[in-house]
């Protein structure tokens, strides 16, 4: 069977996946802990679903229900039985390694469609070199944020946010909404796709496609959740009640603000030790929180607002609407939940993947540059950080500033673009 002309070469299918093999080969069981302990978490969970215990009801646990598949299904896979911990932690690399392989099809699949968007539409060779520039870039920040990808689940929800992507440039709206409630069934945060997804089919007066997009989603909704619900009651929904009561953790950009300005007024910061975490309490504290949920409300749509204009304007230029806007503002959205929440964990920078893969230079750049800081922050200098050395702290604000640059960079550029009628995707160059 002949390889679609999209699909990338066997390299960089395989580098990624050895990159993640070769952290975990080289990681100890010891030095797992504690910067890594969410993969014993993982297990627990596993093992207690294996042995015939349900989420909520039967044990603790603080996620959307499917984001027990990333846990459960290696562990349930493996032919043997007796699943151990060492054994666990190598069937979860494979998982993620299979994960990869598809990040990087759904990435070069992408990238392809970007190359649609050059005058004529001319894909060959140019859309070559652009899958793989764009599985170049890819590589980069696999490797940039390996310890997440090797010992976090948030692949996961990220290939379901690409696969969302796609769905939305191919002009499948059904698709598009199945995919983003999957992802918010992992990790809810593909849910703030939403309003971007809903701006562009109004764009397009396609009310069927509209409706499309929303029955998908609310179908898969429901019949993820009402199971749950029939099977274990209100503790079906309780990931959410564990969600609404966390406070503002020490790695948010609100929290980084008000650590430097602790210290250098001299003020000793105040932290709660609770939900598995630590965070940042005090009076400053208190004044975010009361406000985060309103801007947790109104970044996505804002996004959306944003959306619908580009949308108009790529509809009226070219009538379509390009894979470079959709892309700008998936990233754009998913940036604006992270700026805004009030929850920060290193592994949200693979929230970041594979679409800041397609970004032009200055975005690509940028995210690379946060995967970096993130990683140095968590674990290098996190203890730093809980002692509120200048240093840890100043590294901290720096990565949350390159959050906010990035999502204004996003929007700025979507909307530097829309009233183009053809640009080339920065990605070709």
């Amino acid at each position: 069977m002949r390889r679609p002309a999209w699909w990338p070469p066997a390299e960089l299918l395989v580098a990624p996946v050895l990159v993640v093999f070769l952290l975990h080969a080289i990681t100890t069981r010891a030095a797992l802990f504690p910067n890594q302990g969410d993969l014993l978490l993982y297990f627990q969970k596993a093992e207690a679903f294996a042995a015939g215990g349900l989420p909520y009801r039967d044990f603790a646990f603080e996620y959307p229900p499917l984001a027990l598949v990333s846990m459960a299904v290696p562990y349930l896979l493996w032919p043997g039985g007796n699943v151990d911990f060492d054994l666990y932690r190598w069937l979860f690399t494979a998982w993620q390694g299979l994960l990869l392989v598809a990040t990087v099809l759904v990435c070069a699949r992408l990238a392809d469609r970007l190359t649609a968007d050059l005058p004529g539409g001319e894909r060959t060779p140019v859309s070559a070199d652009a899958v793989q520039r764009a599985g170049m870039r890819l590589l980069v920040l696999v490797i940039v944020t390996a310890p997440s990808l090797a010992f976090r689940f948030d692949l996961l929800p990220a290939l379901l946010v690409a696969l969302a992507v796609l769905a939305i440039v191919e002009d499948r709206p059904g698709t598009a909404g199945v995919l983003i409630a999957l992802g918010g069934l992992v990790k809810v945060y593909p849910l703030v796709l939403a309003p971007m997804a809903a701006a562009i089919w109004l764009a397009r007066r396609d009310r069927i496609g509209f409706a499309s997009l929303f029955a998908g989603g609310a179908f898969t909704i429901a019949i993820v959740l009402l199971p749950f619900s029939l099977f274990v009651g209100e503790a079906a929904w309780s990931f959410l009640a564990y969600q609404a009561g966390r406070g503002l953790q020490i790695e948010t950009v609100a929290a980084g603000f008000i650590l430097l300005g602790d210290v250098l007024a001299g003020r000793v910061p105040q932290f709660a030790f609770e939900f598995g975490a630590v965070h940042v309490s005090g009076a400053a504290a208190d004044r975010y929180l009361a406000v985060q949920p309103f801007l947790f409300i109104l970044g996505p749509l804002l996004v959306g607002a944003i959306a619908y204009v580009a949308a108009r304007a790529d509809l009226a230029a070219l009538r379509r609407i390009r894979a470079v806007t959709v892309i700008g503002l998936t990233v754009a959205a998913v940036t604006m939940f992270i700026v805004t929440n009030k929850v920060i964990s290193v592994q949200y920078v693979v929230w970041l993947l594979p679409l800041a893969a397609l970004l032009g230079r200055t975005g690509f750049w940028l995210s690379v540059a946060i995967g970096v800081l993130s990683v140095a922050i968590h674990p290098l200098f996190y203890e730093a950080l809980l002692r509120v050395e200048l240093p840890a702290v100043i590294l901290l604000c720096v990565r949350n500033v390159l959050f906010i640059g990035l999502l204004g960079w996003l929007l700025a550029d979507v909307v530097r673009r829309a009233p183009v009628a053809a640009l080339e995707p920065e990605i070709v160059h």
